[in-house]
Protein backbone atom coordinates (compact mmCIF):
# COMPACT_ATOMS: atom_id res chain seq x y z
CA UNK A 1 0.00 0.00 0.00
CA UNK A 2 3.36 2.23 0.05
CA UNK A 3 2.93 2.24 -3.43
CA UNK A 4 1.69 5.33 -5.14
CA UNK A 5 -0.60 4.13 -8.07
CA UNK A 6 -2.56 1.40 -9.06
CA UNK A 7 -0.11 0.51 -11.83
CA UNK A 8 2.60 -0.17 -9.58
CA UNK A 9 0.65 -1.78 -7.23
CA UNK A 10 -0.24 -4.35 -9.93
CA UNK A 11 2.73 -4.85 -11.79
CA UNK A 12 4.29 -5.37 -7.85
CA UNK A 13 1.37 -8.34 -6.95
CA UNK A 14 2.14 -9.62 -10.78
CA UNK A 15 5.73 -9.79 -10.17
CA UNK A 16 5.26 -12.01 -6.41
CA UNK A 17 2.00 -13.43 -7.09
CA UNK A 18 1.57 -14.12 -11.30
CA UNK A 19 -0.62 -13.50 -13.95
CA UNK A 20 -4.28 -12.05 -12.53
CA UNK A 21 -6.59 -15.15 -11.57
CA UNK A 22 -9.86 -15.24 -10.07
CA UNK A 23 -8.78 -18.76 -8.04
CA UNK A 24 -5.65 -16.35 -6.30
CA UNK A 25 -6.99 -15.20 -2.83
CA UNK A 26 -5.31 -11.56 -3.70
CA UNK A 27 -6.38 -11.39 -7.00
CA UNK A 28 -10.19 -12.04 -6.14
CA UNK A 29 -9.79 -9.25 -3.37
CA UNK A 30 -8.05 -6.71 -6.47
CA UNK A 31 -10.96 -7.61 -8.77
CA UNK A 32 -13.85 -7.29 -6.36
CA UNK A 33 -12.33 -3.74 -5.40
CA UNK A 34 -12.49 -2.74 -9.33
CA UNK A 35 -16.03 -4.20 -9.63
CA UNK A 36 -16.88 -1.90 -6.46
CA UNK A 37 -15.69 0.72 -7.50
CA UNK A 38 -16.94 0.26 -11.43
CA UNK A 39 -20.19 -0.21 -10.29
CA UNK A 40 -20.41 -3.42 -12.72
CA UNK A 41 -20.27 -6.81 -12.47
CA UNK A 42 -17.73 -8.63 -15.22
CA UNK A 43 -19.60 -10.45 -18.24
CA UNK A 44 -17.29 -13.27 -18.69
CA UNK A 45 -13.87 -14.73 -16.28
CA UNK A 46 -12.91 -17.15 -18.87
CA UNK A 47 -15.05 -17.57 -21.98
CA UNK A 48 -12.63 -20.86 -22.84
CA UNK A 49 -12.80 -22.12 -19.63
CA UNK A 50 -16.16 -22.20 -19.46
CA UNK A 51 -16.80 -23.81 -22.68
CA UNK A 52 -14.98 -27.03 -20.18
CA UNK A 53 -18.45 -26.96 -18.23
CA UNK A 54 -19.90 -28.87 -20.82
CA UNK A 55 -18.20 -31.94 -19.97
CA UNK A 56 -19.00 -32.15 -16.44
CA UNK A 57 -20.34 -35.50 -15.46
CA UNK A 58 -22.03 -33.99 -12.55
CA UNK A 59 -24.82 -31.15 -12.42
CA UNK A 60 -23.29 -29.77 -9.29
CA UNK A 61 -20.01 -29.30 -10.80
CA UNK A 62 -21.40 -28.37 -14.02
CA UNK A 63 -23.32 -24.99 -11.89
CA UNK A 64 -20.52 -24.72 -9.94
CA UNK A 65 -18.03 -24.06 -13.08
CA UNK A 66 -20.36 -21.59 -14.77
CA UNK A 67 -20.64 -19.57 -11.89
CA UNK A 68 -16.41 -19.92 -11.76
CA UNK A 69 -15.92 -18.44 -15.13
CA UNK A 70 -18.67 -16.34 -15.57
CA UNK A 71 -19.86 -13.20 -13.16
CA UNK A 72 -20.42 -14.93 -10.17
CA UNK A 73 -16.81 -16.25 -9.84
CA UNK A 74 -16.59 -14.76 -6.56
CA UNK A 75 -18.98 -16.86 -4.77
CA UNK A 76 -17.85 -20.13 -6.01
CA UNK A 77 -14.56 -20.61 -7.19
CA UNK A 78 -13.45 -22.44 -3.92
CA UNK A 79 -16.61 -24.70 -3.74
CA UNK A 80 -15.61 -25.64 -7.57
CA UNK A 81 -12.08 -25.97 -6.86
CA UNK A 82 -12.23 -28.05 -3.73
CA UNK A 83 -15.25 -30.63 -4.83
CA UNK A 84 -14.70 -30.74 -8.52
CA UNK A 85 -10.84 -30.11 -9.48
CA UNK A 86 -9.10 -31.30 -6.42
CA UNK A 87 -8.17 -33.29 -5.11
CA UNK A 88 -8.85 -36.40 -7.37
CA UNK A 89 -10.69 -39.52 -5.86
CA UNK A 90 -7.95 -42.00 -7.76
CA UNK A 91 -7.21 -42.31 -11.36
CA UNK A 92 -9.15 -45.51 -11.32
CA UNK A 93 -12.25 -43.12 -10.66
CA UNK A 94 -11.08 -39.44 -11.39
CA UNK A 95 -13.93 -37.24 -10.33
CA UNK A 96 -14.68 -35.07 -13.46
CA UNK A 97 -11.30 -35.98 -15.36
CA UNK A 98 -12.85 -34.58 -18.96
CA UNK A 99 -13.87 -31.12 -17.61
CA UNK A 100 -10.02 -30.85 -15.19
CA UNK A 101 -8.05 -31.69 -18.45
CA UNK A 102 -10.28 -29.50 -21.00
CA UNK A 103 -9.18 -26.79 -18.12
CA UNK A 104 -5.93 -27.99 -18.43
CA UNK A 105 -5.24 -27.74 -21.78
CA UNK A 106 -7.07 -24.33 -21.81
CA UNK A 107 -4.36 -23.09 -19.78
CA UNK A 108 -1.59 -25.24 -22.07
CA UNK A 109 -2.20 -25.97 -25.23
CA UNK A 110 -0.09 -28.05 -27.31
CA UNK A 111 2.51 -26.03 -29.06
CA UNK A 112 5.38 -27.30 -31.93
CA UNK A 113 8.96 -28.13 -30.78
CA UNK A 114 10.50 -28.36 -27.90
CA UNK A 115 14.76 -26.86 -27.29
CA UNK A 116 16.47 -24.68 -24.34
CA UNK A 117 16.01 -26.98 -21.79
CA UNK A 118 18.99 -27.27 -19.63
CA UNK A 119 17.93 -30.41 -17.14
CA UNK A 120 15.19 -32.51 -19.42
CA UNK A 121 17.82 -32.51 -22.69
CA UNK A 122 16.64 -35.54 -24.03
CA UNK A 123 13.23 -33.65 -25.04
CA UNK A 124 15.19 -31.22 -26.77
CA UNK A 125 15.91 -31.03 -30.80
CA UNK A 126 12.56 -32.31 -30.91
CA UNK A 127 10.38 -29.64 -33.93
CA UNK A 128 7.52 -32.13 -34.81
CA UNK A 129 6.58 -33.17 -31.79
CA UNK A 130 3.40 -31.41 -29.37
CA UNK A 131 4.39 -30.11 -26.08
CA UNK A 132 2.84 -27.99 -23.58
CA UNK A 133 5.01 -26.89 -21.14
CA UNK A 134 8.30 -27.07 -22.71
CA UNK A 135 9.85 -23.93 -21.04
CA UNK A 136 12.35 -23.49 -17.87
CA UNK A 137 10.09 -23.55 -15.06
CA UNK A 138 8.93 -26.84 -16.26
CA UNK A 139 12.95 -28.05 -16.54
CA UNK A 140 13.30 -26.89 -12.95
CA UNK A 141 10.31 -28.70 -11.57
CA UNK A 142 11.56 -31.91 -13.01
CA UNK A 143 14.75 -31.85 -11.62
CA UNK A 144 13.12 -30.09 -7.99
CA UNK A 145 10.58 -33.80 -8.52
CA UNK A 146 13.69 -36.03 -9.26
CA UNK A 147 15.50 -34.70 -6.28
CA UNK A 148 12.48 -35.31 -3.91
CA UNK A 149 12.12 -38.96 -5.54
CA UNK A 150 15.31 -39.91 -4.33
CA UNK A 151 13.86 -39.72 -0.03
CA UNK A 152 12.39 -42.94 -1.57
CA UNK A 153 9.31 -42.19 -2.00
CA UNK A 154 7.47 -41.49 -5.75
CA UNK A 155 4.64 -39.01 -5.23
CA UNK A 156 2.15 -38.87 -8.29
CA UNK A 157 -1.49 -38.03 -8.27
CA UNK A 158 -3.43 -40.30 -5.54
CA UNK A 159 0.10 -42.74 -5.48
CA UNK A 160 3.02 -42.85 -2.92
CA UNK A 161 5.24 -45.45 -3.84
CA UNK A 162 7.92 -46.68 -1.85
CA UNK A 163 11.11 -47.54 -4.21
CA UNK A 164 14.90 -48.29 -3.71
CA UNK A 165 17.63 -45.73 -4.14
CA UNK A 166 16.92 -44.49 -7.66
CA UNK A 167 20.28 -43.52 -8.47
CA UNK A 168 21.25 -47.25 -8.27
CA UNK A 169 17.89 -48.20 -10.20
CA UNK A 170 17.33 -46.91 -13.72
CA UNK A 171 18.02 -43.58 -12.95
CA UNK A 172 17.35 -42.44 -16.63
CA UNK A 173 14.17 -43.83 -16.83
CA UNK A 174 13.12 -42.14 -13.30
CA UNK A 175 14.54 -38.40 -14.51
CA UNK A 176 12.36 -39.26 -17.98
CA UNK A 177 9.18 -39.90 -16.26
CA UNK A 178 9.85 -36.68 -14.13
CA UNK A 179 10.60 -34.63 -17.53
CA UNK A 180 7.48 -36.07 -19.06
CA UNK A 181 5.63 -34.90 -16.27
CA UNK A 182 6.65 -31.40 -16.05
CA UNK A 183 7.29 -30.64 -19.99
CA UNK A 184 3.92 -32.65 -20.72
CA UNK A 185 4.39 -34.23 -24.38
CA UNK A 186 0.65 -34.00 -26.28
CA UNK A 187 -1.15 -37.49 -27.21
CA UNK A 188 -4.53 -38.45 -28.22
CA UNK A 189 -5.93 -39.18 -24.47
CA UNK A 190 -4.96 -36.94 -22.09
CA UNK A 191 -5.32 -37.87 -18.19
CA UNK A 192 -3.99 -36.78 -14.94
CA UNK A 193 -1.07 -39.09 -15.35
CA UNK A 194 -0.46 -39.97 -18.97
CA UNK A 195 3.04 -42.41 -18.91
CA UNK A 196 2.38 -46.03 -20.22
CA UNK A 197 1.28 -48.79 -17.94
CA UNK A 198 4.12 -50.78 -19.75
CA UNK A 199 6.12 -48.36 -18.46
CA UNK A 200 5.09 -47.99 -15.44
CA UNK A 201 5.10 -52.24 -15.00
CA UNK A 202 8.21 -51.76 -15.90
CA UNK A 203 10.44 -50.01 -13.15
CA UNK A 204 8.13 -50.63 -10.36
CA UNK A 205 9.02 -54.21 -10.80
CA UNK A 206 12.48 -53.27 -10.85
CA UNK A 207 12.65 -50.16 -8.36
CA UNK A 208 9.90 -50.68 -6.19
CA UNK A 209 10.74 -51.29 -2.08
CA UNK A 210 8.45 -54.30 -1.14
CA UNK A 211 9.57 -53.68 2.05
CA UNK A 212 7.67 -50.77 2.71
CA UNK A 213 4.66 -51.20 0.50
CA UNK A 214 1.19 -52.16 1.86
CA UNK A 215 0.22 -55.87 1.42
CA UNK A 216 -3.23 -54.81 -0.07
CA UNK A 217 -0.73 -53.39 -2.95
CA UNK A 218 0.97 -54.98 -5.82
CA UNK A 219 2.68 -53.40 -9.09
CA UNK A 220 -0.30 -54.39 -11.04
CA UNK A 221 -2.63 -52.57 -8.74
CA UNK A 222 -0.39 -49.59 -9.04
CA UNK A 223 -0.14 -49.32 -12.58
CA UNK A 224 -3.54 -50.73 -14.02
CA UNK A 225 -5.13 -47.56 -14.06
CA UNK A 226 -2.81 -45.91 -16.71
CA UNK A 227 -3.42 -45.66 -20.32
CA UNK A 228 -1.76 -48.71 -22.51
CA UNK A 229 0.39 -48.30 -25.47
CA UNK A 230 -2.08 -50.92 -27.29
CA UNK A 231 -5.21 -48.60 -26.79
CA UNK A 232 -4.92 -46.82 -29.58
CA UNK A 233 -2.07 -45.20 -31.20
CA UNK A 234 -0.52 -42.06 -29.25
CA UNK A 235 -2.74 -42.83 -26.21
CA UNK A 236 0.53 -42.10 -23.77
CA UNK A 237 3.59 -40.60 -23.40
CA UNK A 238 5.96 -43.92 -23.63
CA UNK A 239 9.13 -43.07 -22.07
CA UNK A 240 11.30 -45.28 -24.33
CA UNK A 241 12.07 -42.37 -26.84
CA UNK A 242 13.20 -39.40 -24.45
CA UNK A 243 16.02 -42.42 -22.45
CA UNK A 244 18.11 -40.91 -25.47
CA UNK A 245 18.70 -37.82 -27.34
CA UNK A 246 16.91 -36.79 -30.49
CA UNK A 247 18.35 -37.91 -33.64
CA UNK A 248 17.45 -34.48 -34.95
CA UNK A 249 20.91 -32.80 -34.13
CA UNK A 250 21.23 -29.90 -36.19
CA UNK A 251 22.83 -26.52 -36.85
CA UNK A 252 20.10 -24.65 -37.15
CA UNK A 253 16.33 -25.68 -36.83
CA UNK A 254 14.56 -27.34 -39.80
CA UNK A 255 10.88 -26.53 -38.47
CA UNK A 256 10.48 -22.88 -37.89
CA UNK A 257 7.55 -21.64 -36.24
CA UNK A 258 7.92 -17.57 -36.19
CA UNK A 259 5.16 -16.85 -33.41
CA UNK A 260 6.96 -19.42 -30.98
CA UNK A 261 9.02 -17.26 -29.03
CA UNK A 262 5.39 -15.05 -28.41
CA UNK A 263 7.30 -11.45 -29.70
CA UNK A 264 4.23 -9.42 -29.99
CA UNK A 265 3.16 -7.67 -26.53
CA UNK A 266 0.07 -9.12 -24.07
CA UNK A 267 -2.58 -6.74 -26.31
CA UNK A 268 -1.94 -8.79 -28.93
CA UNK A 269 -1.40 -12.29 -31.06
CA UNK A 270 1.08 -13.64 -32.65
CA UNK A 271 0.23 -14.65 -36.36
CA UNK A 272 2.02 -15.83 -39.52
CA UNK A 273 2.79 -13.00 -42.44
CA UNK A 274 1.28 -14.96 -45.46
CA UNK A 275 0.95 -10.99 -47.02
CA UNK A 276 2.95 -10.16 -49.97
CA UNK A 277 5.75 -7.90 -48.78
CA UNK A 278 6.18 -4.76 -50.85
CA UNK A 279 10.26 -4.40 -49.26
CA UNK A 280 11.15 -7.76 -48.79
CA UNK A 281 14.25 -6.47 -46.85
CA UNK A 282 12.35 -5.08 -44.31
CA UNK A 283 9.69 -8.21 -44.01
CA UNK A 284 9.00 -9.69 -40.85
CA UNK A 285 7.53 -13.43 -40.84
CA UNK A 286 5.16 -12.97 -38.35
CA UNK A 287 2.39 -9.69 -37.79
CA UNK A 288 1.13 -9.09 -34.07
CA UNK A 289 -2.42 -8.51 -34.47
CA UNK A 290 -4.87 -6.79 -31.83
CA UNK A 291 -6.86 -9.26 -30.10
CA UNK A 292 -9.52 -9.45 -27.53
CA UNK A 293 -9.47 -11.76 -24.98
CA UNK A 294 -11.67 -14.40 -23.79
CA UNK A 295 -13.10 -12.91 -20.69
CA UNK A 296 -11.91 -10.17 -18.10
CA UNK A 297 -8.86 -12.60 -16.78
CA UNK A 298 -8.49 -14.98 -19.79
CA UNK A 299 -5.16 -15.49 -20.88
CA UNK A 300 -6.58 -16.74 -24.81
CA UNK A 301 -6.80 -14.65 -27.32
CA UNK A 302 -8.72 -14.52 -30.52
CA UNK A 303 -7.40 -11.70 -32.98
CA UNK A 304 -9.05 -8.72 -33.78
CA UNK A 305 -12.34 -9.18 -36.98
CA UNK A 306 -13.00 -12.30 -35.82
CA UNK A 307 -15.61 -14.75 -34.42
CA UNK A 308 -15.61 -16.83 -31.44
CA UNK A 309 -18.52 -19.04 -30.11
CA UNK A 310 -18.95 -18.59 -25.97
CA UNK A 311 -21.65 -20.62 -24.05
CA UNK A 312 -24.94 -18.69 -23.43
CA UNK A 313 -26.49 -18.44 -19.75
CA UNK A 314 -27.95 -22.33 -20.29
CA UNK A 315 -24.33 -23.52 -21.29
CA UNK A 316 -25.49 -26.10 -23.43
CA UNK A 317 -26.68 -23.27 -26.10
CA UNK A 318 -24.07 -21.21 -27.66
CA UNK A 319 -23.69 -17.73 -29.02
CA UNK A 320 -21.23 -16.65 -32.13
CA UNK A 321 -19.60 -13.28 -31.11
CA UNK A 322 -16.74 -10.88 -32.88
CA UNK A 323 -13.75 -9.30 -32.00
CA UNK A 324 -14.30 -5.77 -32.50
CA UNK A 325 -12.09 -2.83 -33.27
CA UNK A 326 -12.18 -1.80 -29.34
CA UNK A 327 -10.56 -5.28 -28.64
CA UNK A 328 -13.49 -6.56 -27.12
CA UNK A 329 -15.92 -9.15 -27.95
CA UNK A 330 -19.51 -8.09 -28.58
CA UNK A 331 -22.70 -8.04 -31.22
CA UNK A 332 -23.69 -11.87 -29.82
CA UNK A 333 -25.77 -13.48 -32.21
CA UNK A 334 -27.94 -16.98 -30.22
CA UNK A 335 -26.96 -20.40 -32.48
CA UNK A 336 -28.98 -23.62 -32.47
CA UNK A 337 -29.39 -25.35 -29.49
CA UNK A 338 -27.06 -28.68 -28.98
CA UNK A 339 -29.02 -31.19 -26.63
CA UNK A 340 -27.21 -32.68 -23.70
CA UNK A 341 -27.99 -36.06 -24.18
CA UNK A 342 -26.45 -39.45 -23.02
CA UNK A 343 -25.61 -41.93 -25.35
CA UNK A 344 -26.85 -45.71 -24.85
CA UNK A 345 -24.13 -48.33 -26.14
CA UNK A 346 -24.72 -52.33 -26.53
CA UNK A 347 -25.93 -53.88 -22.94
CA UNK A 348 -27.41 -50.66 -21.52
CA UNK A 349 -23.83 -49.14 -21.42
CA UNK A 350 -24.48 -45.76 -21.10
CA UNK A 351 -21.42 -42.71 -21.97
CA UNK A 352 -22.36 -39.36 -20.99
CA UNK A 353 -22.28 -36.14 -23.08
CA UNK A 354 -19.23 -34.81 -24.64
CA UNK A 355 -17.23 -37.73 -22.74
CA UNK A 356 -14.59 -39.40 -25.29
CA UNK A 357 -14.01 -43.41 -24.94
CA UNK A 358 -12.59 -46.02 -26.52
CA UNK A 359 -14.68 -48.29 -28.77
CA UNK A 360 -12.00 -51.91 -29.27
CA UNK A 361 -9.63 -49.93 -31.29
CA UNK A 362 -11.30 -46.94 -31.98
CA UNK A 363 -11.52 -43.68 -30.35
CA UNK A 364 -15.39 -42.39 -29.75
CA UNK A 365 -16.91 -39.52 -28.69
CA UNK A 366 -20.82 -39.24 -27.28
CA UNK A 367 -22.08 -35.75 -28.75
CA UNK A 368 -25.80 -34.81 -28.41
CA UNK A 369 -27.23 -38.43 -28.34
CA UNK A 370 -24.94 -39.59 -31.04
CA UNK A 371 -21.72 -42.18 -30.72
CA UNK A 372 -18.83 -40.72 -33.28
CA UNK A 373 -16.47 -42.89 -33.77
CA UNK A 374 -13.09 -43.30 -35.99
CA UNK A 375 -13.40 -46.18 -38.25
CA UNK A 376 -10.22 -48.18 -38.12
CA UNK A 377 -10.67 -51.77 -38.70
CA UNK A 378 -9.22 -53.86 -35.66
CA UNK A 379 -6.45 -55.94 -35.69
CA UNK A 380 -6.95 -60.20 -34.68
CA UNK A 381 -3.90 -61.55 -33.02
CA UNK A 382 -3.73 -64.25 -35.77
CA UNK A 383 -1.62 -64.22 -38.87
CA UNK A 384 -4.18 -64.13 -41.63
CA UNK A 385 -5.83 -61.04 -40.01
CA UNK A 386 -2.49 -58.62 -40.12
CA UNK A 387 -1.88 -59.82 -43.77
CA UNK A 388 -4.90 -58.70 -44.71
CA UNK A 389 -4.64 -55.55 -42.61
CA UNK A 390 -3.97 -52.16 -44.55
CA UNK A 391 -4.63 -49.60 -41.61
CA UNK A 392 -6.40 -47.73 -43.89
CA UNK A 393 -9.81 -46.75 -42.25
CA UNK A 394 -12.87 -49.31 -43.05
CA UNK A 395 -9.45 -51.44 -44.08
CA UNK A 396 -9.94 -50.12 -47.54
CA UNK A 397 -7.37 -51.44 -50.20
CA UNK A 398 -4.39 -49.16 -50.71
CA UNK A 399 -5.78 -48.83 -54.54
CA UNK A 400 -5.57 -45.21 -56.22
CA UNK A 401 -9.12 -44.38 -58.03
CA UNK A 402 -10.21 -41.04 -56.82
CA UNK A 403 -13.42 -39.83 -56.57
CA UNK A 404 -14.44 -36.41 -55.67
CA UNK A 405 -17.19 -36.41 -52.95
CA UNK A 406 -20.29 -33.49 -52.16
CA UNK A 407 -17.63 -31.78 -50.00
CA UNK A 408 -15.32 -31.00 -52.51
CA UNK A 409 -12.85 -33.00 -51.14
CA UNK A 410 -10.95 -35.66 -53.46
CA UNK A 411 -10.84 -39.49 -52.14
CA UNK A 412 -8.12 -41.66 -52.91
CA UNK A 413 -10.94 -44.71 -54.20
CA UNK A 414 -14.50 -44.96 -53.54
CA UNK A 415 -14.28 -47.46 -50.64
CA UNK A 416 -12.46 -44.50 -48.62
CA UNK A 417 -15.12 -41.76 -49.65
CA UNK A 418 -17.94 -44.40 -48.72
CA UNK A 419 -16.45 -45.09 -45.21
CA UNK A 420 -16.32 -41.02 -44.66
CA UNK A 421 -20.18 -41.29 -44.74
CA UNK A 422 -20.91 -40.36 -48.50
CA UNK A 423 -23.04 -42.44 -50.62
CA UNK A 424 -22.64 -43.55 -53.84
CA UNK A 425 -25.05 -40.27 -55.33
CA UNK A 426 -22.49 -37.71 -53.53
CA UNK A 427 -19.86 -39.13 -56.15
CA UNK A 428 -18.38 -38.57 -58.49
CA UNK A 429 -14.99 -40.09 -60.38
CA UNK A 430 -12.19 -38.17 -61.13
CA UNK A 431 -10.22 -35.11 -59.20
CA UNK A 432 -12.32 -32.77 -58.01
CA UNK A 433 -9.66 -29.90 -59.10
CA UNK A 434 -9.97 -31.63 -62.56
CA UNK A 435 -13.58 -30.85 -63.08
CA UNK A 436 -15.05 -27.89 -64.44
CA UNK A 437 -17.39 -26.65 -62.01
CA UNK A 438 -18.78 -24.19 -64.37
CA UNK A 439 -19.60 -26.59 -67.11
CA UNK A 440 -23.46 -26.96 -66.08
CA UNK A 441 -23.93 -23.80 -64.77
CA UNK A 442 -25.83 -21.03 -65.74
CA UNK A 443 -24.98 -17.79 -63.22
CA UNK A 444 -27.58 -15.36 -65.52
CA UNK A 445 -27.43 -12.22 -67.55
CA UNK A 446 -24.05 -9.76 -66.10
CA UNK A 447 -22.84 -12.56 -64.24
CA UNK A 448 -19.87 -15.08 -64.84
CA UNK A 449 -19.01 -18.12 -63.41
CA UNK A 450 -15.63 -18.71 -61.86
CA UNK A 451 -14.49 -21.83 -60.43
CA UNK A 452 -14.09 -21.42 -56.86
CA UNK A 453 -12.52 -24.72 -54.82
CA UNK A 454 -13.00 -25.57 -51.22
CA UNK A 455 -13.78 -27.97 -49.07
CA UNK A 456 -16.39 -27.65 -46.29
CA UNK A 457 -16.51 -29.62 -43.17
CA UNK A 458 -20.36 -28.93 -42.40
CA UNK A 459 -23.46 -31.42 -42.86
CA UNK A 460 -22.82 -33.60 -45.84
CA UNK A 461 -26.57 -32.89 -47.26
CA UNK A 462 -25.57 -29.28 -47.59
CA UNK A 463 -24.52 -28.36 -51.24
CA UNK A 464 -20.90 -27.21 -51.60
CA UNK A 465 -20.59 -24.93 -54.19
CA UNK A 466 -16.94 -25.07 -56.06
CA UNK A 467 -17.74 -21.80 -58.00
CA UNK A 468 -19.10 -18.26 -57.80
CA UNK A 469 -20.97 -15.75 -59.97
CA UNK A 470 -19.79 -12.26 -60.31
CA UNK A 471 -20.90 -9.37 -61.66
CA UNK A 472 -19.85 -7.52 -64.88
CA UNK A 473 -18.85 -4.44 -63.65
CA UNK A 474 -17.30 -1.29 -65.52
CA UNK A 475 -15.79 -0.38 -62.30
CA UNK A 476 -14.32 -2.24 -59.35
CA UNK A 477 -13.89 -1.17 -54.99
CA UNK A 478 -9.93 -0.96 -54.25
CA UNK A 479 -11.64 -1.21 -50.58
CA UNK A 480 -12.61 -5.18 -51.17
CA UNK A 481 -9.25 -7.21 -50.48
CA UNK A 482 -9.41 -10.78 -52.05
CA UNK A 483 -6.26 -11.00 -53.75
CA UNK A 484 -5.80 -13.12 -56.94
CA UNK A 485 -3.03 -14.22 -59.21
CA UNK A 486 -3.33 -14.07 -62.97
CA UNK A 487 -1.78 -16.44 -65.57
CA UNK A 488 0.91 -13.38 -65.89
CA UNK A 489 2.08 -14.03 -61.86
CA UNK A 490 0.66 -10.19 -61.56
CA UNK A 491 -0.90 -10.11 -58.07
CA UNK A 492 -4.97 -7.83 -58.47
CA UNK A 493 -6.67 -6.64 -55.13
CA UNK A 494 -9.75 -8.50 -56.32
CA UNK A 495 -11.29 -10.36 -59.18
CA UNK A 496 -13.09 -7.70 -60.31
CA UNK A 497 -10.07 -5.67 -61.11
CA UNK A 498 -7.95 -8.65 -62.34
CA UNK A 499 -10.76 -8.88 -65.15
CA UNK A 500 -11.33 -5.56 -65.76
CA UNK A 501 -7.64 -5.66 -66.81
CA UNK A 502 -8.53 -8.27 -69.62
CA UNK A 503 -6.46 -11.16 -67.91
CA UNK A 504 -6.81 -14.95 -66.94
CA UNK A 505 -7.45 -16.24 -63.64
CA UNK A 506 -4.47 -19.12 -62.40
CA UNK A 507 -5.52 -19.17 -58.76
CA UNK A 508 -6.65 -17.66 -55.90
CA UNK A 509 -4.31 -15.76 -53.01
CA UNK A 510 -1.16 -13.68 -53.24
CA UNK A 511 1.08 -14.34 -55.92
CA UNK A 512 3.78 -16.88 -55.19
CA UNK A 513 7.55 -16.46 -56.39
CA UNK A 514 10.49 -18.84 -56.65
CA UNK A 515 7.71 -21.67 -57.91
CA UNK A 516 6.88 -23.45 -60.96
CA UNK A 517 3.80 -21.58 -63.01
CA UNK A 518 3.04 -24.51 -65.04
CA UNK A 519 2.58 -28.19 -64.81
CA UNK A 520 0.53 -30.47 -62.52
CA UNK A 521 1.34 -31.13 -59.13
CA UNK A 522 0.23 -33.49 -56.46
CA UNK A 523 0.05 -32.31 -52.91
CA UNK A 524 0.57 -33.81 -49.84
CA UNK A 525 -3.39 -33.52 -49.22
CA UNK A 526 -3.80 -35.65 -51.88
CA UNK A 527 -5.52 -33.41 -54.30
CA UNK A 528 -4.14 -32.15 -57.56
CA UNK A 529 -2.92 -28.39 -58.70
CA UNK A 530 -2.48 -26.53 -61.94
CA UNK A 531 0.52 -25.80 -60.61
CA UNK A 532 3.31 -25.72 -57.82
CA UNK A 533 2.48 -22.30 -57.22
CA UNK A 534 -1.68 -23.04 -56.71
CA UNK A 535 -0.36 -25.46 -54.66
CA UNK A 536 1.34 -23.23 -52.33
CA UNK A 537 -1.27 -20.45 -52.32
CA UNK A 538 -3.93 -23.25 -51.21
CA UNK A 539 -0.97 -23.93 -48.16
CA UNK A 540 -0.51 -27.21 -49.07
CA UNK A 541 3.27 -28.69 -49.71
CA UNK A 542 3.94 -30.52 -52.78
CA UNK A 543 4.63 -34.60 -52.89
CA UNK A 544 5.50 -35.16 -56.37
CA UNK A 545 5.29 -33.82 -59.90
CA UNK A 546 2.03 -34.49 -62.09
CA UNK A 547 -1.40 -35.87 -60.71
CA UNK A 548 -1.82 -37.59 -58.44
CA UNK A 549 -1.73 -41.26 -58.59
CA UNK A 550 -1.25 -43.49 -55.33
CA UNK A 551 -2.69 -43.54 -51.75
CA UNK A 552 0.77 -42.69 -50.10
CA UNK A 553 1.69 -43.79 -46.55
CA UNK A 554 -0.98 -43.13 -44.40
CA UNK A 555 -0.12 -45.55 -42.13
CA UNK A 556 2.98 -47.53 -40.59
CA UNK A 557 1.57 -50.59 -41.83
CA UNK A 558 0.49 -48.98 -45.30
CA UNK A 559 3.92 -48.93 -45.91
CA UNK A 560 4.52 -52.31 -47.30
CA UNK A 561 1.50 -52.12 -49.67
CA UNK A 562 1.56 -48.32 -51.01
CA UNK A 563 2.54 -47.74 -54.10
CA UNK A 564 4.79 -45.15 -53.85
CA UNK A 565 7.74 -47.12 -54.87
CA UNK A 566 6.57 -46.10 -58.44
CA UNK A 567 6.62 -42.36 -57.89
CA UNK A 568 9.64 -40.28 -58.80
CA UNK A 569 10.12 -37.74 -55.96
CA UNK A 570 11.78 -34.27 -56.27
CA UNK A 571 14.93 -33.32 -55.07
CA UNK A 572 15.48 -32.68 -51.46
CA UNK A 573 16.73 -28.97 -51.11
CA UNK A 574 18.25 -28.30 -49.15
CA UNK A 575 20.79 -31.04 -49.01
CA UNK A 576 22.09 -30.67 -45.56
CA UNK A 577 18.57 -31.13 -44.31
CA UNK A 578 16.69 -34.52 -42.13
CA UNK A 579 13.66 -34.35 -44.15
CA UNK A 580 10.30 -35.92 -43.27
CA UNK A 581 7.17 -38.00 -45.15
CA UNK A 582 4.32 -36.03 -44.08
CA UNK A 583 1.07 -38.66 -43.82
CA UNK A 584 -0.16 -39.66 -46.59
CA UNK A 585 2.33 -38.50 -48.71
CA UNK A 586 5.07 -40.63 -50.88
CA UNK A 587 8.54 -38.09 -50.66
CA UNK A 588 9.48 -36.82 -47.82
CA UNK A 589 9.88 -32.76 -47.26
CA UNK A 590 12.09 -30.17 -45.61
CA UNK A 591 9.90 -28.19 -43.35
CA UNK A 592 9.76 -24.71 -43.37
Amino acid sequence: MSLKTENDKTDMVIGKCGQPSPMVSIWKCFLKLWIEKNKTSLSIIDGAKLQCCRKALTGKCRDLCKKTFSSLWGDSSKAFHTECLTPMQSLVDPMESPMQMCIKQVDEPCKLGCDGLQFCTNFNNRPVELFRSCNAKADNAAKYELRHWQKGVIILPQMRIPVKDIKKCKYDMWKAIACALQVKPCHGRPTPLSICREDCIYILSKCINYRDLPRAKNVSMLCSPLPSRLDSYNSCVSISKYLKPSPHHVKQEEVTNPCKSNPCNDSHICMVNRRKCKHPENCRPYVCKPACPMGEVSLLKVPRGSYVRLPSNDISCSKVCHCSHKNKIDHCQPLPCVKTENCVLQLGHIKMQNVAFMSQCNFCTCYAGKIICTKRQCVRPNEKSIQSYTGLPCNCKPHHAPVCARNGKTYPNRCLALCAGFNEGQLAYGNCSLVNPCAKVNCGANYRCIPRRQVCLGSQDVPCEQYVCVFRTPTCSNHYHQPVCDTLTEEFTNLCMLHNHGRVLAYWGHCWENCRTKGFVCGHNGETYNSECEAFAHRTTVDYLGICRTVGQLSLQDQQNSQCFNIECPEIRPKSCQPLTPPGGCCPICGQ
